[in-house]
C-alpha cells in the first residue's frame, strides 16, 4: 500500500473516530450546557432544537467513498478538512 494510501485510510479511520465521539458526547449530554435551545416552525409545527443534529446525519460506512475536495490526491475530502477546523 502506497504511503498516500495508508494516509488516507488512517485520515478516514480518525474521521470516524471522531465522529463516534461526538455521538456519544451528545449522548451523555456533555454538551447541553453549552447549546442554547431554540424555537423554529416547520411543516409539523414548532420544535425546539437543543442538541447538534449534524453527528447524526452522518453516515460513517461513506467517509471512505467521498471524493477529494480540492485536489485529486484524496487526501482533502469534505471529512478530514473538517477535521482540520477543529
Amino acid at each position: 500500500m502506497s504511503l498516500t494510501l495508508r494516509r488516507v485510510a488512517q485520515q478516514d479511520a480518525l474521521a470516524g473516530e471522531s465522529v463516534r465521539h461526538a455521538v456519544a458526547a451528545s449522548d451523555s449530554g456533555a454538551f447541553a450546557q453549552e447549546i442554547t435551545p431554540g424555537t423554529i416552525k416547520d411543516r409539523q409545527g414548532e420544535r425546539v432544537i437543543d442538541k447538534d443534529e449534524t453527528p447524526y446525519t452522518c453516515d460513517i460506512n461513506k467517509i471512505p467513498r467521498l471524493r477529494a475536495a480540492f485536489s485529486k490526491t484524496k487526501t482533502d475530502t469534505a471529512t478530514t478538512i473538517s477535521l482540520a477546523l477543529v
